[in-house]
């Protein structure tokens, strides 16, 4: 039966991940996909870029993505091939979270909602869904799960230290999750995706020290910034796909912004009294874990919108915008309440199963309602085929690189030497 919901929730999570872009989106490359990967591997041989950093860090899972879009698609469909793969890895990664569940959700069905809370998420498609450059968010929201898994086979086993090899040289944020080591401590056969994981993140940590992060401009806000900044974020990220309808809350409506986050509250609180010990440790993971990522971003990333002392309720109409920072603390957020419907139905407890169904299936609702709302960063262009010709001209007209302007526009080149071009006409 676990093959055949696998199975399900891969074509839907690809064909869900697919449809939420738009055209134009699908066809367009993002930023670093363009500027870094897709550049980077045209000008080296196969594997010759994946333990490059970039931006104080590894990032083998795009790199890797990158290699085997320029060796197998032809240039004009480099932006829609780099949309394929990244949905192709959306939705290996919901089926690997229903798997890795398993020993802490007994379900299926309550599983399986966690396997799609990825492309359930309004704001996922906003920049998140469907480039290389934010793959390895899909890959923080995995990590706990592969954690709490207990393999069972050894193919299970292989396949799971080969994955906490992939993200742990994708994602350096996954030393949040790094305390769920302690967990059954003993356990031999917990260890060797463990022990993959911290090697890996140990490669990250030195790829950070010889190649540092350069430093974003502006200062972190204080304790009342980063806390709002998680509510608008996170909280209302989850409930919203419009950022403006959250600033709109924000200004005249607030204390529905706190009634909104009181089923998350409420599950966190349900899943520590009642549940066992391996629920209050998943619990603790998903909890602190969605705090903790957005407040690792927010001091990371100091930035003067994230300010939000500072917003007079005109600001909040006018000026406030989504960060991607939210997206996996909402994620993990969102986690919680499957979880503590399964413990419900564990325990045949009636009034907390009706209650938790009903908070759930009304989160499941207001979000599929606007699944198709958001169109994403993207979506402005420019769209890719015309800039490959460009390219094409540049090069055939003798220059030694071509260039062309990606998405989101302004400064964003992709360059790419002209001997590559030719060959790969």
């Amino acid at each position: 039966m676990d093959v055949v919901v696998s199975a399900l929730l891969f074509a839907v999570t690809l064909a869900v991940s697919w449809w939420r872009l738009a055209p134009s989106a699908r066809d367009s490359l993002w930023a670093e996909d363009g500027r870094n990967f897709l550049a980077d591997s045209a000008g080296s041989r196969v594997g010759g870029a994946w333990f490059d950093p970039y931006a104080g860090y590894l990032h083998l899972l795009p790199r890797l993505s990158a290699d085997l879009v320029t060796a197998l698609a032809p240039l004009p469909r480099y932006a829609v091939a780099v949309t394929a793969v990244s949905c192709l890895v959306v939705a290996v990664v919901a089926v690997v979270v229903y798997v890795c569940a398993g020993d802490v959700i007994g379900d299926r069905t309550s599983r399986a909602v966690v396997a799609l809370v990825p492309i359930l998420l309004p704001i996922t498609s906003w920049e998140v869904l469907g480039n290389l450059a934010n793959l390895h968010w899909f890959l923080l929201w995995v990590t706990p799960w592969l954690l709490l898994r207990r393999y069972r086979t050894r193919t299970g086993l292989v396949l799971a230290t080969i994955g906490a090899a992939v993200i742990a040289l994708t994602e350096i944020q996954a030393v949040l999750f790094v305390p769920l080591m302690l967990w059954h401590l003993r356990d031999a056969r917990r260890w060797p995706p463990r022990v993959t994981l911290l090697l890996g993140l140990g490669a990250q940590v030195l790829a950070t020290v010889r190649s540092p992060r350069a430093e974003v401009a502006g200062a972190a806000g204080d304790l009342s910034d980063l806390v709002t900044g998680y509510l608008v974020n996170v909280i209302g990220g989850v409930w919203w796909a419009d950022a403006h309808q959250v600033g709109e809350v924000v200004a005249s409506r607030w204390p529905l912004l706190v009634a909104v986050a009181l089923p998350f509250v409420c599950a966190t609180a349900y899943l520590l009294v009642r549940g066992d010990s391996l629920h209050r440790v998943a619990t603790a993971a998903l909890a602190l874990g969605s705090l903790g990522a957005y407040a690792g971003a927010y001091l990371a990333n100091g930035y003067h919108r994230a300010m939000y002392s500072t917003y007079t309720p005109d600001a909040w109409l006018d000026g406030f915008q989504y960060t991607r920072y939210g997206v996996v603390p909402g994620m993990l957020l969102v986690a919680l309440l499957p979880l503590a419907l399964s413990l419900a139905r564990s325990r045949s407890a009636r009034v907390p199963t009706l209650l938790i169904t009903a908070g759930l299936l009304i989160l499941l609702v207001v979000q599929a309602t606007q699944l198709g709302s958001v169109h994403g960063a993207r979506a402005a262009g420019p769209v890719w085929p015309p800039q490959a010709t460009t390219v094409v001209d540049e090069c055939d007209a003798g220059a030694a690189v071509g260039d062309a302007s990606i998405a989101p526009g302004g400064p964003w080149l992709m360059v790419l030497p002209c001997s590559f071009v030719e060959d790969g006409e």
